[in-house]
């Protein structure tokens, strides 16, 4: 595959669109892009200004990977970026998570991350996280309320809304799916928890 079409199926991914969106754009099978994609076809040249239309970058970039071209002023730049993923993250009842290998992902140049975990369940449906998704985060040992963490418990995590009470020594672990308990921790319980980061983005696979 050549740089054009790698960076046009990366973008794709990264932007949580599918091969039939792209073609519908271009008013072509889908059939036809996942040729581009296995390398069985490359003639793409006539569709290149309505493929970096679609994707919201230039030609130039798709073609060179250069940045900030000026007919494109509130484009992102791409760019790549070892981060690594540390297994699964539950997205329902608290599992164990430890480090499996280094995921190479595109991130803009105003992102930063520290790591990554592959979202497991349903439990924060409600807040855009789907099973199998990409969650990134900084490290972090304190999160304001209300903030998406990952936190351990004993040796298990758990990908939950904070909520930490001081003067009641609570502090509540919310699910964004009705389905699901809050995991609520009083007094001596919370020696057994610590946050380990905070939740900044999502990339949310194709499901």
């Amino acid at each position: 595959m050549d740089d054009f079409l790698k960076r046009t199926f990366e973008l794709l991914k990264l932007q949580g669109k599918k091969h039939k969106d792209l073609a519908d754009h271009l008013g072509i099978t889908p059939q036809r892009v996942t040729d581009w994609k296995s390398g069985r076809i490359f003639s793409y040249s006539k569709y290149m200004d309505k493929i970096a239309d679609y994707l919201g970058v230039s030609v130039d970039y798709l073609l060179t990977g250069k940045t900030a071209a000026p007919d494109f002023p509130n484009v992102t730049p791409v760019v790549h970026r070892r981060v690594p993923l540390l297994g699964e993250i539950a997205c329902g009842e608290p599992i164990y998570a430890d480090e499996e290998h280094e995921y190479s992902v595109p991130l803009g140049s105003d992102q930063e991350a520290d790591f990554v975990l592959r979202a497991k369940g349903d439990s924060m449906i409600g807040a855009h996280i789907h099973d199998g998704d990409l969650v990134f985060f900084r490290h972090c040992d304190v999160v304001d309320n209300g903030k998406i963490a990952i936190v351990v418990i004993g040796d298990e995590a758990t990908l939950k809304r904070v909520y930490y009470t001081p003067e009641k020594q609570q502090l509540i672990l919310m699910p964004e799916n009705p389905a699901y308990r809050p995991l609520v921790f009083v007094g001596n319980e919370l020696e057994q928890v610590r946050i380990m980061g905070e939740a900044l983005f999502v990339q949310t696979m194709l499901h």
